[in-house]
């Protein structure tokens, strides 16, 4: 689940902070009919309000965050599931290592995307 969270934050965090700001405008004129209810129908997108650095941070702070605690939540799992603490560690150094591939594929992937 946590991986899941961090997927979506770190795709539609630039989606949210861009046309977010499209929220205003549109509760002043629903309808498309040119009213100007809230008188916020005159209010613009900034594309300048978040730098891509700004956004390819935020992206990689929503990876490693959903990768970390996934790490901690299937190591609190694990407690509950065997009777001693040294098998719940040693039963999750393979999704240590998984979790560690996933982290740099997807960091790696990121860094790609910034490239252009």
């Amino acid at each position: 689940m946590p991986i899941a969270l961090a997927y979506v934050g770190a795709h539609y965090v630039s989606l949210l902070l861009l046309q977010g700001q499209a929220v205003g405008p549109l509760t002043s004129d629903p309808l498309g009919t040119g009213a100007n209810l809230l008188g916020t129908a005159g209010w613009g997108i900034d594309y300048a309000f978040s730098s891509f650095t700004v956004l390819w941070y935020l992206q990689v702070a929503f990876v490693l965050s959903g990768h970390l605690a996934a790490v901690v939540l299937a190591h609190d799992r694990a407690l509950v599931v065997f009777d001693e603490p040294r098998q719940a560690m040693r039963s999750q150094y393979w999704m240590l290592g998984v979790m560690i591939a996933f982290t740099t594929l997807a960091l790696w992937l990121l860094s790609e995307a910034s490239k252009g």
